[in-house]
């Protein structure tokens, strides 16, 4: 799965456990907030961090910023 795509459906069950969370604040739904939502953070930043989508700039000479025009 393209980690667009994936990290688009980790953002989905996000929102979708704070709004349960909000809607239905009982000890279970507490406890899956303090259990789900740092391992679905966590999950997002490996999928994220072992993308294989490469820059196309090149940042060996000087010019690193993305919209400097020289």
């Amino acid at each position: 799965m393209h980690y667009k795509t994936a990290t688009a459906w980790i953002f989905v069950l996000l929102m979708l456990m704070i709004f349960f969370l909000f809607l239905y604040p009982t000890p279970f739904m507490i406890g899956l907030g303090a259990v789900g939502l740092p391992m679905m953070i966590l999950v997002q930043a490996v999928v994220v961090l072992r993308a294989r989508e490469e820059s196309q700039h090149s940042f060996s000479d000087e010019k690193w910023y993305e919209d400097r025009e020289e």
